[in-house]
């Protein structure tokens, strides 16, 4: 499976979990696509092709129509802490 992370999840400690269980797992920064609008940045991520977007934008779904994308979009809704 093949994950991106939104800008706003950008911690190294966030992505090990899913690296160790065997997923790919890159960042809107690794990608070279920070600052990149919404809009756009689900576009590229689903062309690229990612399986999931995972975001902490509760927004999102509200603001960009999500019906037409091959990705599954996942929106944190809990605050935590990878310590």
């Amino acid at each position: 499976m093949l994950i991106l992370l939104d800008e706003n999840l950008l911690s190294k400690k966030l992505k090990k979990p899913f690296l160790d269980v065997g997923y790919t797992v890159q960042n809107v920064e690794d990608m070279g696509w920070r600052g990149t609008k919404d809009r756009e940045l689900l576009a590229l991520a689903n062309i690229f092709p990612f399986d999931v977007f995972i975001t902490s934008d509760k927004n999102l779904p509200y603001q960009q129509n999500l019906q037409n994308l091959a990705l599954r979009v996942v929106v944190s809704c809990s605050t935590f802490s990878l310590q």
